[in-house]
């Protein structure tokens, strides 16, 4: 993969946006993936990313005003 400065810069974005969820709401969107069946066998909380999210997004979870998703 080429990796230009536009690319850089978004992963990043993604990078900073993930440090920012607050440890309580990683833990209630990974309760909500494991009682969707989302989760796959043998799979913890630190295999799932998540990130902010925008106001609207399907599945997102609201806290503080902000939101947020996360996916395995």
């Amino acid at each position: 993969m080429k990796l230009t400065l536009e690319k850089i810069k978004k992963l990043i974005k993604e990078v900073l946006k993930e440090e920012k969820v607050p440890q309580e709401v990683k833990e209630k969107i990974f309760a909500q993936m494991k009682k969707d069946k989302a989760v796959p066998e043998g799979q913890t909380i630190d295999d799932a990313k998540f990130w902010e999210v925008e106001k609207g997004d399907r599945g997102a979870v609201e806290h503080n005003g902000k939101y947020y998703y996360g996916e395995i």
